[in-house]
């Protein structure tokens, strides 16, 4: 999950869900609860990976260079992104800090978390859309 790219650790964090949502259907809360946590925790760490991931054609954590040249597929950031990034992030992290049985509300549910799965694939695929669109 933390080497492969945004949306192949996506795609798999999706194929988790759906072989643990029969948790939820079945009413096991407790172990629905354990594997939606984590599942949302996960979610939390890929929205600051496609962060990364979009910042990359200029510069990476893992690399002193910062790639001048590449500078403008970073303007194709919009406000609108970062709204949507910042609201996502926001709702991965409730998620995943949150006790549903102390607040008197149900776990978050399978369709739930496929919503915010959904959210960052598409956050992710526009971004590299207009990045590959630019030279």
């Amino acid at each position: 999950m933390k080497v492969r790219p945004v949306l192949d650790a996506v795609n798999g964090l999706e194929k988790h869900l759906n072989n643990v949502s029969h948790y939820y259907k079945t009413g096991q809360t407790d172990e629905w609860w354990r594997h939606a946590k984590g599942i949302a925790g996960d979610l939390r760490d890929l929205w600051k990976r496609a962060v990364e991931q979009a910042l990359s054609p200029v510069y990476s954590r893992f690399d002193y260079n910062v790639d001048t040249k590449n500078l403008v597929k970073v303007t194709n950031l919009t406000g609108v992104d970062c709204k949507i990034m910042r609201a996502a992030f926001g709702i991965c992290s409730t998620l995943q800090h949150s006790e549903p049985a102390a607040a008197g509300t149900p776990p978050a549910s399978p369709q739930d978390l496929q919503t915010e799965i959904d959210e960052l694939r598409n956050w992710m695929t526009r971004v590299q859309s207009r990045q590959a669109a630019v030279s």
